[in-house]
């Protein structure tokens, strides 16, 4: 597993992450939004942290969906690799 970049999660703490559609979406928003408090000097106020926990949790859920689909995706192409071996060895037979 290669991490290209690092984002800071709503913590301020620095995790690596893998190169996605979504990661870079991600990485502009934190990089936006910090650069907003900085210039403007004021805190966040709840309801955008209450919505950064929404839009984190939400990742969450696409990432466990997404890391699932790949398994099942290595599963099938291994079933499928099974099944022409298979195949090739009974043709031999015959």
């Amino acid at each position: 597993m290669t991490f290209l970049f690092q984002i800071p999660d709503k913590h301020g703490e620095r995790e690596p992450v893998k190169s996605s559609v979504v990661n870079k979406f991600q990485q502009k928003y934190w990089k936006t939004k910090q650069t907003l408090i900085k210039v403007t000097g004021k805190q966040e106020d709840e309801h955008v942290v209450a919505s950064d926990a929404d839009l984190d949790a939400k990742l969450e859920v696409f990432h466990s969906v997404q890391r699932t689909c790949m398994e099942l995706l290595k599963v099938i192409e291994q079933y499928q690799r099974r099944i022409s071996r298979k195949k090739t060895a009974n043709s031999h037979i015959f």
